[in-house]
């Protein structure tokens, strides 16, 4: 729903109950999310990848990307792929690189 509008920010009436958790990105999220198991990744444009916890939205790790990240992000094997402005860049984890052109 983030992407409804020119701001990536929407709210929309419903009658479903009230969401579980909140979390404030440090930026405008650019891509769409990817869930994997129990964790939710998305990319935004502080140049950042961010894995947090589906059921608290507490952050599990967060990752520097080289520009901004403009992917949602492909989850296989323990990598996590996103793309971004400048090179395509593979994160294991939270302080690993893999792979950047």
């Amino acid at each position: 729903m983030y992407q409804y509008s020119p701001s990536h920010n929407a709210v929309f009436a419903s009658d479903e109950p009230a969401h579980r958790w909140t979390f404030e990105a440090r930026s405008q999220i650019n891509g769409g999310l990817a869930i994997v198991g129990d964790t939710l990744y998305f990319d935004d444009f502080a140049d950042e990848l961010v894995a947090l916890d589906r059921a608290s939205g507490s952050v599990r790790w967060r990752a520097r990307v080289r520009n901004v990240a403009m992917t949602t992000p492909i989850v296989e094997d323990g990598l996590v792929i996103v793309g971004t402005g400048r090179d395509h860049t593979l994160i294991a984890n939270a302080r690993t690189l893999v792979w950047g052109v």
